[in-house]
């Protein structure tokens, strides 16, 4: 494969694809990666009350140790699958040039969401860019085995606890038994609870997905299943695009 002059090599116009073919990261329509103004419409509880404050120090916490998967881990592997390590970390210095800064009179949950949004962002990037040299099965298999040692050694007891507590559509199945009246009666007012707890008191999820609804729950096991109502993830990089596969990461 022939090679370019440093001569030739003009970042700001050149075209997707690179040389014969190759994609350049550099080279990516960084249009869809910016966050959008958007009118704020959550009350000033949402913003300022307890939940947000949880949020806020546990999001914190959570995504600080989390970060150094995106330089550390999810970059080298791009830099190795594209062959071009100049081009992949101007690409990078670009996506983290959208970070949004927090405000000095930002709100707790203002400045939470720009701070996991940054961090979604930049694995959203990452991912999509390392897909296009990959078929998805590979893909996956090397995503998730490059990432879940990292995750786990981070928030290995915390993921278990919150697992412990989800069921997945899936497994929906497990409550459709027909239960006794006894064990109805005690079913919807332990539903009532939680739901007033995760709305009111705790979300434990909050930092992660944003608000839920415990759509059914299983006291004798605790199991419970949530509806994501719209979830943080998806929303707080406020891109042009909801991040696919940040999600699928997820």
């Amino acid at each position: 494969m022939g090679t370019r002059s440093k001569k030739q090599v003009k970042p700001s116009r050149r075209r997707p694809g690179g040389s014969k073919g190759k994609h350049n990261p550099h080279l990516e329509d960084y249009e869809k990666y910016m966050p959008v103004e958007e009118k704020p419409k959550n009350s000033l509880y949402h913003d300022w009350g307890h939940q947000a404050i949880i949020n806020y120090l546990i999001g914190k916490a959570a995504v600080t140790r989390l970060y150094p998967l995106v330089p550390d881990t999810l970059v080298p592997l791009l830099i190795q699958h594209s062959g071009n390590q100049e081009d992949v970390e101007a690409a990078f210095e670009k996506i983290k040039g959208l970070n949004e800064k927090p405000e000095r009179f930002d709100s707790f949950h203002e400045k939470y969401r720009k701070m996991y949004g940054n961090y979604v962002r930049e694995i959203e990037w990452c991912c999509s860019e390392l897909r296009k040299y990959l078929p998805k099965k590979e893909y996956e298999e090397l995503i998730i085995d490059s990432t879940v040692h990292h995750i786990r050694g981070v928030l290995g007891e915390h993921i278990d606890k919150m697992k412990e507590m989800m069921v997945s559509g899936a497994a929906k199945e497990n409550f459709n038994r027909e239960p006794t009246k006894k064990e109805e009666i005690i079913k919807k007012i332990m539903k009532k609870a939680v739901n007033f707890n995760f709305k009111h008191i705790f979300n434990p999820a909050g930092w992660l997905v944003g608000d839920v609804e415990i759509e059914d729950f299983n006291p004798l096991t605790t199991e419970m299943l949530m509806n994501v109502k719209d979830c943080l993830m998806l929303r707080a990089p406020r891109m042009r695009q909801l991040p696919e596969q940040a999600c699928l990461l997820a």
